[in-house]
C-alpha cells in the first residue's frame, strides 16, 4: 500500500484566538494527534477611529509575524502578514491566488478578511515537508503577532480574531506506508535596511534547498534585478516588467497585480524568484530548476534600488534533517 491508500484528511478547528487590547501576542499549541499537512487560519478584523498617518503596507499590516514553530527551536514558517499577502500567497498549490478573500486595501475604518495559509507539506497533493504530531517528543506552536494599532494607523483601534483550521491525516498503522519525515518545508522571512539608491545586494543563506525565494521593498522601487550565483553567473535579469509578463504567464490569474491604495503598486516594488513553478503547474511542478545551495559558494539577488526602504525576503525551502542518501 502506499501513505496516499491508508490515510484520511481530517479538519480539527482550534479555539478562537482574540487579539489583544492594543496588539501583542496571541499563541496555541497543536493537539498531539495525526500527521500535520497545513494550517487555515481565517482572520477577522476591524478598524475604528479618526485614522491619519495609515500603515503604508495597508491592511496587512495588523498582523506583524505569523510562525509555526516547533519546540526543537526550528520554525516551519515565519513571515509578517504583508510578507504573505504580498508574496507567499500567490505561490501555492497551482499558483492561483490561494486567498483571494484577503485584503490588501489601504487602512481604513471598516472591516476586512485577513486569511492566511500555512502549507506545512509542499502542495496539497506531495507530503514532503508533513509534521508527525502524534509524539511527545515534538510540540507545534502557532503564534499571531498582532501590530499595535498606532503603527496600523494614528488613531486606529483594531480588534481581530483567529480561528485556525488544521488539515491532519490519519497515522498508518503500518510504518511502512509513512510519508517522510526527514525533511521540513519551510517558508522564512527575514527584513533588511536598504541605506539609498544603487545595487542592493542580498546574499540567500547557503546550506538548504531552495524552491524559491521572493522579494518585498518597501518604501521604493527597483529597475533591474538579478539572480547571481558564483559571483559571475546570472541565472535571471529582470526589469519590473519582465516579473509582470512572466508572472502573469505562470500564475494564471487572469489580472494584473496592481494594488491601489498602498504603497505595494504592482511589480515596480516586487521580484519573485520561482524555481519549482517555472513548467506552469505551480508548486506540484518541476524540481528542473531548485537550486541546492551547499554546493555554491556565493548566491544573492542583486536589485538595483530607486531609494531608501526596507526589504522583505522570504526564502522557500526544503531543510532535510537526515543526509539524503
Amino acid at each position: 500500500m502506499s501513505f496516499d491508500t491508508s490515510t484520511r484528511e481530517k479538519n480539527v478547528k482550534l479555539p478562537v484566538q482574540v487579539r489583544p487590547v492594543g496588539g501583542g501576542t496571541t499563541s496555541v499549541e497543536l493537539p498531539r494527534s495525526g500527521i500535520l499537512g497545513r494550517i487555515w487560519v481565517q482572520v477577522s478584523v476591524t478598524v475604528a477611529g479618526t485614522l491619519s498617518a495609515p500603515n503604508a503596507l495597508g491592511v496587512p499590516s495588523v498582523i506583524r509575524r505569523i510562525r509555526l514553530s516547533l519546540n526543537n527551536g526550528i520554525d516551519v514558517y515565519n513571515t509578517s502578514g504583508a510578507g504573505y499577502q504580498y508574496l507567499v500567497r500567490e505561490f501555492i498549490d497551482n499558483y492561483g491566488d490561494a486567498s483571494p478573500q484577503s485584503s490588501r486595501a489601504a487602512v481604513t475604518a471598516a472591516t476586512f478578511v485577513l486569511d492566511f495559509i500555512i502549507p506545512v507539506m509542499l502542495n496539497l497533493r506531495d507530503p514532503m515537508g508533513v509534521l508527525m504530531l502524534q509524539n511527545e517528543q515534538t510540540l507545534a506552536s502557532l503564534i499571531i503577532d498582532w501590530e499595535a494599532d498606532a503603527v496600523v494607523a494614528t488613531g486606529a483601534t483594531v480588534t481581530a480574531t483567529a480561528t485556525p483550521v488544521l488539515q491532519v491525516f490519519e497515522v498508518p498503522q503500518d510504518q511502512e506506508n509513512w510519508p517522510p519525515f526527514n525533511m521540513i518545508h519551510a517558508i522564512i522571512e527575514d527584513q533588511q535596511a536598504i541605506s539609498g539608491a544603487g545595487e542592493f545586494t542580498y546574499q540567500w543563506p547557503r546550506g538548504n534547498t531552495y524552491l524559491g525565494v521572493y522579494h518585498l521593498l518597501n518604501g521604493t522601487t527597483y529597475t533591474q534585478a538579478r539572480l547571481r550565483a558564483q559571483q559571475s553567473i546570472f541565472y535571471k535579469d529582470h526589469a519590473p516588467a519582465d516579473q509582470r509578463a512572466i508572472f502573469n504567464n505562470l500564475n494564471n490569474q487572469g489580472r494584473d497585480m496592481s494594488l491601489a491604495g498602498t504603497a505595494i503598486t504592482g511589480f515596480n516594488n516586487r521580484v519573485f524568484w520561482d524555481l519549482m513553478g517555472t513548467d506552469g503547474l505551480g508548486s506540484f511542478g518541476t524540481v528542473r530548476d531548485v537550486i541546492n545551495s551547499a554546493a555554491l559558494t556565493d548566491l544573492a539577488s542583486v536589485i538595483t534600488c530607486a531609494g531608501a526602504g526596507t526589504l522583505f525576503s522570504v526564502r522557500r525551502q526544503i531543510i532535510y534533517l537526515t543526509p539524503v542518501a
